[in-house]
């Protein structure tokens, strides 16, 4: 089992922020490996302001979902919404920033991770909010 992550769910009018990095084949939601010792909430805020340059104004927890990886490893994700201080800026291992809209979903591009494309996205429409 790999460690677990956490990921930030933020949408605007009907899109939901997701990222890229350099040369990655598709996008994910923002987010990381918690480290040893850490809330869920301080590694958000950790990554988002690493990854985004963003500081978090409110987070709520959503679901947890447990993904089984290419390489047949499972890890598990606990995602949050979140709404966000500051300009969205990629910076270091994050090279795109997009807002992926359910036209985006339905049509399958640009390419997300699986764990997007099979769970949450799909437990987003149901739950209401995408």
């Amino acid at each position: 089992m790999l460690p677990d992550r956490v990921g930030a769910l933020t949408i605007k009018n009907k899109k939901l922020l997701l990222v890229s990095g350099h040369h990655a084949p598709f996008f994910w939601t923002p987010g990381g490996k918690i480290n040893e010792k850490e809330t869920h909430e301080v590694c958000l805020q950790r990554e988002l302001r690493e990854e985004l340059g963003i500081t978090i104004h409110s987070s709520t927890f959503y679901k947890t979902f447990i993904f089984t990886l290419q390489d047949h490893q499972k890890q598990t994700g606990h995602y949050y919404f979140i709404t966000f201080k500051g300009k969205s800026t990629p910076s270091q291992e994050i090279s795109r920033i997009y807002w992926f809209s359910r036209r985006n979903f339905i049509s399958g591009k640009p390419a997300i991770s699986e764990g997007l494309r099979e769970q949450i996205i799909p437990q987003l429409i149901e739950d209401g909010f995408f």
